[in-house]
């Protein structure tokens, strides 16, 4: 599953035949974008991940990584289509991904950049009053930037934050992945984002987070991107440290490929749903299977050849309807009520 992480920071790419370069025009997201991901299992990597590969001509060896179902996608809304962006000023667009949604601010002056300017969760909420730049634009191998940012947070109490970000492309060179791909003209950004959390002039904890991208010109979203977690609270004994990594759904499979339906062939109803919905097909295929998976990742129902499906089990919430056919899969998200 995709781990929910206290900020969500997000970097792009972009593509120029010698060097690769990202740039607002073409890789900052938009209303309506969708970036479709498996979580990767790591466990092959026993002494750790060649993430000290930096500089040109770099070569970073991935081939052990394995896909993890189901696919998880993150969505990319206008402000003005999520009534929430409201509580965050200057947000232009949106990121929703799975129970997080993070808030960004699109800029031209003085530099073209994207910020951060909140991020919202069911238990927790930043709202920056000094955003962060999360990416100044163009970046190519060498760039580097470095930006403060402040605001509050609401979690089990209130309180303020302040911190930095510090954003470098500190690789470039091929990147070797499962299934044969071999990847040249690959661009590695690093970004660290640090934040003190303050209430009534106690400090409560800082957070840490080292995130590495990995951006081909092929697409608009990284095709690799792994992600540490470090937070240290005073409310616990000891510090936690954390790690996941995630590949792109175009470069990393489960199983044997397989045949992607097209999602206008597909039809769930009613949406939202109380206790049953039925699964519409318009291209003649036949069902053979359905998977439904929570918005952690986990696979709450299996069932087999029925097109009519009983989710009254099933808690509030959105869910991820798999539906196998003898034609392809197709994925269509659900909402119980």
């Amino acid at each position: 599953m995709k781990k929910i992480t206290f900020c969500c920071f997000i970097i792009f790419s972009c593509s120029v035949y010698s060097q690769i370069s990202l740039t607002q025009s073409f890789n900052e997201p938009k209303g309506g974008d969708l970036e479709s991901t498996f979580t990767l299992d790591t466990s092959a990597y026993a002494s750790g991940l060649p993430l000290n590969v930096t500089g040109n001509n770099a070569v970073w060896n991935f081939t052990n990584l394995k896909a993890l179902d189901p696919i998880i996608d993150n969505y990319y809304l206008s402000a003005s289509s999520e009534t929430s962006s409201a509580s965050f000023p200057g947000c232009t667009f949106v990121q929703e991904s799975g129970v997080a949604y993070s808030y960004f601010k699109s800029t031209t002056t003085p530099t073209t950049q994207t910020e951060i300017v909140g991020v919202k969760s069911s238990t927790m909420s930043l709202n920056f009053t000094n955003s962060g730049i999360v990416a100044k634009y163009p970046i190519t191998f060498g760039s580097t930037s470095t930006d403060n940012m402040s605001g509050t947070f609401t979690f089990s109490v209130n309180g303020t934050c302040s911190g930095n970000i510090t954003t470098t492309a500190d690789g470039q060179g091929t990147l070797n992945l499962p299934g044969g791909y071999s990847l040249t003209n690959v661009l590695r950004v690093k970004s660290v984002q640090t934040l003190t959390l303050t209430a009534l002039i106690i400090q409560l904890g800082v957070l840490k987070q080292t995130i590495y991208n990995y951006y081909h010109a092929s697409q608009k979203f990284p095709v690799l991107s792994i992600n540490y977690t470090y937070l240290s609270s005073a409310l616990t004994s000891s510090p936690s440290l954390s790690g996941y990594a995630t590949g792109s759904a175009n470069y990393f499979i489960t199983g044997l490929k397989e045949n992607t339906l097209e999602n206008s062939t597909i039809s769930l109803y009613p949406n939202p749903s109380h206790t049953n919905f039925t699964i519409g097909l318009s291209n003649e295929s036949i069902l053979k299977e359905i998977k439904i998976y929570n918005q952690l990742g986990e696979l709450v129902l299996n069932g087999a050849q029925a097109s009519n499906i009983d989710v009254s089990g099933l808690t509030k919430g959105i869910y991820l309807v798999e539906i196998y056919t003898d034609k392809g899969v197709g994925r269509k998200k659900i909402i119980k009520e």
